[in-house]
């Protein structure tokens, strides 16, 4: 079986900052207020975190968990966002690292959390899926939603504020609407032996996810509803694999 290189992960991601650059430039071309370097920054941390998250399988030796999942891809992502937010500019309560929440946003945000988990279960049921181990459960319960939203809504969100400063109207919602599409494309693109693949499918949901915990973030100002949706509704689509 061909095992991907390292030159496949750099260009991966490379191509996943590159695919959603244009977007990017689209979004700044149309705001009144804009600043440039912000873009930048996201789109090179957003390549940045796609390093974080494959370094595990292009060096093994620091696959030092072992399983069938990449725990130590997402503590990685998770590292170098907590070392962002630390030492640079955007604070951990600009990123929504936060337990506050946005007066009157808790009911919504509890409501749109459970439809998010009642339809995941449904997607699970109509794909189907079939028995899973105990560490799948375990993963699907904690790491996707911690490190994803974490980077995504956390960091990424408070990055493209700073690219859209006092945005109005539906200029403010180019930070859910850049970063959903480019977790997207994230989850779609693929790069092996040189030659690079797209799978829509896999690009859509997270698409559609990604806007739903974006709209979570944005409503309550924290990024705690996105992750719990994000870990309910993976868990739920498990769940609802078993009776596909």
């Amino acid at each position: 079986m061909h095992r991907r290189t390292l030159v496949d992960y750099l260009l991966n991601a490379a191509l996943l900052a590159v695919a959603t650059a244009p977007l990017v430039a689209l979004a700044l071309w149309t705001s009144p207020r804009r600043r440039w370097p912000w873009a930048a920054v996201f789109l090179g941390l957003l390549a940045l975190d796609d390093l974080a998250v494959t370094l595990p399988f292009a060096v093994r030796a620091l696959d030092v968990v072992g399983g069938d999942w990449n725990w130590v891809g997402k503590a990685l992502c998770v590292a170098w966002a907590t070392l962002f937010l630390a030492v640079g500019p955007v604070s951990f309560r600009e990123a929504g690292v936060t337990l506050r929440q946005h007066a009157g946003s808790v009911r919504p945000a509890l409501l749109a959390t459970l439809a998010l988990t009642a339809a995941s279960f449904g997607i699970g049921a109509a794909f189907g899926g079939g028995p899973f181990s105990a560490e799948t459960l375990a993963y699907q319960l904690t790491m996707p939603g911690l490190a994803e939203e974490f980077v995504y809504r956390g960091v990424f969100i408070a990055v493209l504020h700073r690219a859209f400063p006092d945005a109005e109207g539906a200029a403010r919602w180019w930070p859910v609407v850049l970063t959903a599409v480019a977790f997207g494309v994230w989850h779609g693109l693929g790069v092996d032996d040189g030659r690079v693949s797209f799978d829509a499918l896999s690009a859509s949901f997270p698409l559609a996810g990604g806007l739903a915990y974006g709209w979570l973030r944005e409503r309550t100002g924290s990024v705690l509803f996105p992750t719990l949706a994000h870990n309910a509704g993976n868990t739920a689509a498990l769940v609802g694999g078993l009776v596909g």
